[in-house]
């Protein structure tokens, strides 16, 4: 707000006061203990020159849809606890997937290397636009190393893309062995981490380019966030701020703000929610109706190979908070008898709440697949995906079993 030489306001109406009312507050000597939430749309600058300073690159801010404080301060965050050079935050986790790829800037009929194993509306994204682009997508099994490495040298594609551990099926990608593949052959290999948080795993320590997170899930931690990460290398982070600048998928700053709340805790409630987990997980794998249970280094996964692969990448034995199971030959109704049935799970189409939940993929996340799709990538009907809280293993396995028996037992 403009003052004389003197320091005085000018002597201006009730009218004029109001309406500028608290922007002529001094700032306190005190730093806040919070980071605080600025939700102005755009920023005042000194003087024409400081505008004009800000919008070659300097320091500073202009307009919301290009960058904000408490946003800023997010994306500081996750690019210092992944190690990245930047990171930008967005208003999903789909927009950050989808800024990922234009940060590449393929070009049409460029190729693009996939693991087999995603989230379903990341399928359906990447078909749409490889039919929208002439893009050409390449599935692979990626859990079979030399052959994945393999098709990456054979293929020469212009990206490689895959989760750290798939969902639903929490299947295992050797980011040792992906990552240095990928960089002899000059492929950039962009990875989703959602399930595997910074606390578990640092893709770019692996020879990751770009890193996705859903900031919904255990970034934020809570359920009360929509956001999206996406963070490495500097040179990309670049062209995607510029694009965002343009398209406006930046997150609003209340929803930052929640998720740099929820980083203060991730690494205490994901430690609690991965203990759960692996005992869940256990559990389940000795369950008279379950017949088979998918989990790193459970049942089928405890391979000695893969035991040895978890230990490298996970040494810290936090193996995720997902996990999903099948139910003993299921029949078409079972599985949702065993959701009606829980009484502590919750149902909700999410996951890396602080509250446990339950799904069925072939219900919900991958729907739109067609059966044969889902039964090539492992989705079968009794397929109950279960995203573990921070609630008490004793109460959540009790109402497993209780659902298991009632799905069972039949109406």
């Amino acid at each position: 707000m403009s003052k004389s030489d003197d320091g005085t306001r000018p002597p201006w109406h009730f009218d004029t006061r109001s309406a500028r009312c608290g922007k002529d507050t001094e700032p306190s000597s005190g730093v806040p203990t919070s980071t605080p939430i600025v939700a102005s749309s755009a920023f005042e600058q000194a003087d024409s020159a400081a505008i004009d300073l800000v919008f070659e690159g300097g320091e500073g801010y202009t307009y919301g849809r290009y960058h904000n404080p408490t946003v800023a301060a997010l994306e500081h965050a996750v690019a210092d606890l992944e190690g990245a050079e930047a990171a930008l935050a967005y208003g999903s986790g789909m927009a950050a997937i989808a800024a990922a790829f234009r940060a590449l800037e393929l070009e049409a009929g460029a190729k693009i290397v996939c693991a087999r194993d995603l989230y379903g509306a990341t399928i359906y994204w990447l078909e749409r636009e490889a039919q929208r682009l002439g893009w050409e997508i390449v599935y692979v099994d990626f859990a079979d190393r030399p052959f994945t490495a393999q098709v990456v040298r054979k293929e020469e594609p212009s990206a490689v893309y895959c989760e750290t551990l798939s969902n639903p099926l929490v299947r295992l990608v050797d980011l040792d062995s992906l990552g240095p593949a990928c960089r002899d052959a000059h492929v950039p290999l962009v990875v989703d981490a959602t399930l595997t948080p910074p606390c578990c795993l640092r893709p770019i320590e692996h020879g990751t380019t770009l890193v996705v997170h859903s900031a919904t899930k255990y970034l934020g931690g809570h359920g009360d966030v929509i956001a999206g990460v996406l963070s490495g290398s500097g040179e990309l982070i670049d062209v995607a701020k510029a694009q965002r600048s343009l398209d406006g998928t930046i997150v609003d700053p209340f929803t930052a703000w929640l998720v740099l709340r929820g980083l203060k805790t991730l690494s205490l409630r994901f430690e609690r929610q991965c203990a759960n987990a692996a005992r869940i997980a256990a559990h389940l794998n000795t369950h008279h109706s379950v017949e088979q249970v998918h989990y790193p280094g459970v049942g089928r996964r405890g391979s000695p190979r893969e035991i040895a692969t978890l230990e490298r990448l996970y040494p810290h034995g936090n193996y995720g908070a997902v996990l999903s199971f099948e139910i003993t030959e299921a029949s078409a109704d079972e599985p949702a008898r065993f959701l009606d049935a829980l009484q502590l799970w919750g149902t909700a189409t999410t996951l890396g709440d602080l509250e446990s939940l339950a799904l069925i993929p072939a219900m919900t996340s991958h729907r739109e697949l067609s059966e044969e799709r889902r039964s090539y990538m492992g989705i079968v009907p009794g397929l109950v995906r279960l995203s573990v809280g921070i609630e008490d293993a004793d109460d959540l396995i009790a109402d497993l079993d209780h659902a298991l028996a009632e799905a069972i037992k039949g109406p």
